[in-house]
């Protein structure tokens, strides 16, 4: 595997209404994918990151209320993502209205080998159960996925005493390696809007294809339902899916499409394609 984890913040809590800045991951460097999770309350609520740099990830919103008193309120799971330009600064989220919701933030850095292009895939999944300890989101969408991509996955749930553990992704025909978790925290609130949010990733080491995924994991004795945030990692260089030559594109790849001639048309967030100015949107030839 040539993706790994480089670092993540620590969690932070936030219960007043103001624009709170994320604190970057230890050691960003250049070329690195920079993830910003965002868990917040109440679920009917829009944070908008303060960096027209980031792309947002799918949002996902769970609208059912956990039954305990501390965790009362719906949850959503939010998410931006950017590849490091070189110099950077923390970007900064605002709370939507001025009656405060409460919200978890937190940062995480991953790098690829020198040279490589990044491309990702995000979905969001709900556990609408309400009971119980068993936590387990599908993804909302397919994701394509094959031997060496990295899937991250952020988990938030209603109570911030669901302690959770025994986490396992899972998806048809694809192996992952041992889930890492990467960050935990909680949010606690006088008025009752708690939450818990847990960061994890593994790697694919078996299998592709284009597949629902599912994260499970065993909470404590507090109701288990909340949201899922699916973001999937894969390195590129050289030759694209085997289908073209060298990319050179400068910025993320979001997706890619094989046109029936052979040609394959990318899109994301770079703005040159082989040095020409294609403003996210790029046809290259068979042979780049």
């Amino acid at each position: 595997m040539t993706i790994s984890h480089r670092a993540s913040t620590g969690i932070t809590a936030r219960t007043t209404q103001a624009t709170h800045a994320f604190t970057l991951p230890t050691g960003h460097t250049t070329n690195d994918l920079l993830i910003a999770w965002l868990g917040g309350k109440p679920y009917t609520v829009t944070d908008t990151l303060n960096d027209s740099t980031y792309s947002a990830t799918a949002t996902g919103a769970n609208g059912t209320n956990a039954t305990t008193a501390n965790g009362a309120g719906s949850v959503q799971a939010a998410g931006w993502y950017k590849r490091h330009s070189g110099t950077e600064s923390a970007p900064s989220v605002t709370m939507a209205t001025a009656t405060p919701n409460p919200m978890i933030q937190a940062m995480s850095a991953y790098q690829c080998a020198s040279g490589k292009v990044w491309v990702v895939q995000t979905a969001a999944g709900s556990d609408s159960a309400s009971t119980g300890t068993t936590f387990s989101a599908a993804s909302d969408t397919t994701l394509t996925l094959a031997v060496g991509d990295v899937l991250s996955v952020m988990m938030v749930h209603n109570d911030d005493s669901s302690s959770s553990s025994a986490w396992a992704l899972s998806a048809p025909g694809i192996t992952f390696s041992t889930v890492t978790q990467r960050l935990t925290g909680t949010l606690t609130t006088a008025s009752g809007g708690d939450g818990r949010m847990y960061v994890v990733d593994a790697e694919v080491t078996s299998g592709s294809g284009t597949v629902t995924v599912t994260a499970t994991a065993t909470t404590g004795t507090n109701d288990s339902d909340g949201e899922a945030l699916f973001v999937v990692m894969r390195e590129v260089s050289g030759v694209l899916l085997g289908q073209a030559g060298p990319v050179g594109v400068d910025d993320l790849v979001h997706s890619v499409s094989v046109q029936p001639d052979g040609k394959v048309v990318v899109g994301g967030a770079f703005e040159y394609a082989r040095g020409v100015l294609q403003e996210g949107i790029a046809r290259l030839n068979v042979d780049g």
